[in-house]
């Protein structure tokens, strides 16, 4: 595993999040590998590889309830900075307590999502229409040779 944690306790959140990259590891295989982003500020949380080159970012919410909302939040901000700069973003959201995954490839059109304020931070509200749900749909995502 890539993936880099802080140093001292780790969070439940984070367990959960490591939980689910040692899965989607083990399904890519060998010549896959997702690596954290080295910036603590950065708007993506993974950098995607295959055979060792870049082929896009991945965005992971780990969180418990995400199936009793008909949207999945992403912050506001955080999907302007992806447009800029990382377009070539998966988003994943994966709900811990009933183990379902929603995911989708960043679009323009997202920036049409819904938004307003969630504990006092503006966020897009993304319909789960626009996602594929399960781990095979998520694969199929990443591996499309075209992001």
């Amino acid at each position: 595993m890539n993936t880099i944690t802080k140093v001292g306790l780790m969070s439940e959140y984070r367990k959960n999040e490591l939980i689910f990259l040692n899965e989607l590891e083990t399904q890519l295989g060998e010549n896959w590998s997702l690596t954290k982003s080295k910036s603590e500020h950065c708007n993506i949380d993974f950098v995607v590889r295959r055979n060792n080159k870049v082929i896009g970012y991945m965005e992971l919410k780990c969180r418990s309830g995400l199936s009793k909302y008909p949207s999945l939040m992403i912050g506001y901000t955080k999907l302007q900075q992806i447009n800029l700069k990382y377009k070539q973003t998966i988003f994943v959201w994966y709900c811990v307590d009933t183990q379902t995954i929603w995911s989708c490839k960043y679009d323009e059109d997202l920036l049409n999502s819904d938004d307003g304020f969630c504990n006092g931070s503006r966020v897009y509200y993304i319909c789960k229409s626009k996602c594929v749900v399960g781990m095979e749909a998520l694969l199929h995502l990443v591996s499309i040779k075209r992001w």
